[in-house]
């Protein structure tokens, strides 16, 4: 929206159409702060009014208060209770937040509460310009220590103020608008996760041999069996060759049925090493031979961020060991319980660099590509089966590297493993470039959307109706009777409004 509506300052008047007023946050509204009740009296939470904070806003008309306080809580505490209607503005913590109150409430010390009369304010028109207005607060106080937004600012904010039936057709048109418009960004966000499952079903089949099995009858005779390759990694690893499993991992059958014969389903112990990091401690911390290692923060689905990495001691046979090489994969040790098991394959981001034990390293024996494993991993990443076979403390999921070793492992032969590479890649690029569109529609329908804001408050989304009383007479009334009820204030008399059991106590 343009400076002039948002600048929030006296001395740079919008241009505002006929019948129009620039007024401010102050001359309008009630301004009334918030607070938290005692946790320390448990008392105060068992009641049954509403307390909110600022992370119970999801949206302009979206707040689900979590917890409930009774009326001493209130009088004992700087918090307010506030009717149906109000204008929650945070101030603090989540600033630039703002909803509708959906009922009568109380909430925070991070938060401000505005109260109109709506008998010449629109709500809906408040929120919907305030939702933009209260942004450059935002934008103030970035990349400075201040942590938050005092009464005086939010009282100053400018505020375009057009004749009371023009609010009525504003909110119509933006309402009739934005309808449409959320129809359009849901149907997009569902397609998004259309292609999520969409790129789940790829690797699945990919997996199970249906993804080439055009491929396979087209070579059929050519490629060398999966057996063959097993055996030969056997030799390579030392390890007792392990032919087909009865059962899967918890007894999951995926990827266990109708394996095309070419296949071999095996462990994953059988086609590659497995290697839990080195614990990180405080003899580790200095010596002769500080390396630098990696952990859980620096490994994401298929992305080693190497932007924050710690270094510790590894003498040279702990280096031997923990070192990482080309085509490592990887992956979570200690997660939350859907990320536990996010694997990543290392491709010499950082020289000389080792793991932690939060981290499982999957090196692949000669004859298995990597990025075949990899996909594989993502797989059984997405679709729960790292998380099914963690163990899970008070806190974290740990997918355990015993556990991880004896994961079932379809091998396709080494031919086909570079043919479904290729197919996945493929498909995967489709779904990026669907996406990719999809993202460009959402953004520019974020930009339609703030379009629209701009030209409501600028007088240009609906017509003017030369009838309209002007909004100057209009916010003389207001002023009036703001007068008046602050000069009852001063007499000592209680602020009341709209809602007969709950008291709001004067801001000023």
């Amino acid at each position: 929206m343009s400076d002039a509506l948002f600048n929030g300052e006296e001395d740079k008047e919008p241009n505002l159409s006929q019948g129009w007023v620039t007024s401010s946050i102050g001359e309008l509204f009630e301004i009334i702060g918030g607070g938290t009740p005692s946790t320390e009296i448990p008392s105060f939470w068992e009641g049954s009014i509403p307390w909110m904070t600022s992370a119970d806003i999801h949206g302009l008309k979206d707040v689900t208060p979590r917890k409930k306080i009774t009326s001493d809580a209130i009088d004992k505490s700087a918090t307010h209770c506030v009717p149906k209607g109000s204008i929650i503005v945070v101030t603090r913590v989540g600033l630039g937040k703002i909803a509708l109150a959906p009922t009568d409430l109380c909430f925070s010390q991070d938060c401000q509460a505005l109260i109109g009369n709506w008998s010449y304010l629109i709500p809906e028109y408040c929120l919907y310009y305030l939702s933009g207005a209260v942004q450059i607060f935002k934008y103030k106080n970035r990349g400075t220590t201040i942590s938050g937004v005092i009464v005086k600012q939010l009282r100053e904010l400018n505020f375009p103020l057009p004749p009371l039936p023009e609010q009525h057709r504003i909110v119509a048109k933006i309402e009739e608008l934005f309808t449409h418009l959320d129809a359009g960004v849901a149907s997009l966000k569902k397609a998004q996760a259309q292609l999520k499952r969409y790129r789940q079903a790829v690797l699945k089949a990919a997996f199970e041999g249906r993804l080439t099995q055009e491929w396979r009858e087209e070579h059929k005779g050519e490629i060398e069996p999966a057996s063959e390759l097993l055996k030969k990694i056997s030799r390579v690893s030392k390890r007792k060759t392990t032919r087909k499993y009865e059962r899967l991992v918890n007894g999951d059958t995926y990827y266990l049925q109708n394996l095309p014969d070419e296949w071999e389903l095996t462990q994953v112990q059988e086609v590659g090493d497995v290697q839990l990091g080195r614990q990180r401690a405080p003899q580790h911390h200095n010596g002769p031979n500080m390396r630098p290692y990696l952990r859980v923060a620096n490994v994401f689905e298929n992305y080693i961020d190497v932007s924050d990495v710690k270094s510790m001691n590894f003498t040279p046979d702990e280096f031997e060991i923990y070192h990482l090489e080309y085509g490592d994969i990887l992956l979570n040790e200690g997660q939350s319980k859907e990320l536990v098991g996010r694997p990543a394959v290392f491709r010499n981001e950082i020289p000389d660099v080792c793991f932690q034990n939060t981290l499982v390293r999957f090196r692949a024996y000669n004859g298995l590509i990597p990025e075949f494993a990899l996909q594989l991993f993502i797989a059984y990443l997405n679709n729960g089966q790292f998380s099914k076979i963690a163990s899970q403390s008070t806190n974290i999921a740990h997918l355990g590297a015993e556990r991880f070793a004896k994961m079932p492992f379809p091998l396709a032969p080494y031919l086909e493993q570079r043919e479904i590479l290729s197919e996945i890649d493929r498909h995967f690029s489709i779904i990026s470039k669907i996406n990719d569109n999809i993202e460009t529609s959402l953004r520019q329908a974020e930009t339609l959307r703030q379009t629209i804001l701009k030209q409501a408050f600028e007088g240009k989304l609906v017509p003017q109706d030369p009838n309209d009383e002007p909004a100057s007479v209009l916010l003389e009334r207001i002023k009036a009777e703001k007068a008046s009820r602050a000069a009852e204030g001063k007499k000592g008399k209680t602020l009341q409004r709209r809602s007969p059991k709950r008291t709001i106590k004067n801001a000023d």
